[in-house]
């Protein structure tokens, strides 16, 4: 039963890579590096205000030096 599945995982990785291979060839590389850089891009726009909002808010939690002997 088990290398039933392995020889499954092999089909399917061979088909995915002949799949890919094919797009590529049909598409072209250049389009589709373009493309997933464009997506990247947009990612990195709307995950960076997310990272210094929660540096910020770390920041702002942690206790400053001192302000405890000043409490005290």
């Amino acid at each position: 039963m088990k290398e039933k599945t392995q020889n499954a995982g092999r089909g399917a990785s061979l088909a995915m890579g002949v799949a890919f291979v094919g797009f590529t060839t049909r598409f072209g590389l250049i389009p589709l590096v373009k493309t997933g850089y464009s997506y990247i891009g947009y990612a990195t726009l709307i995950v960076i205000p997310f990272i210094v909002h929660m540096i910020v808010g770390c920041v702002k939690k942690q206790p400053v030096m001192g302000s405890e002997a000043a409490e005290n």
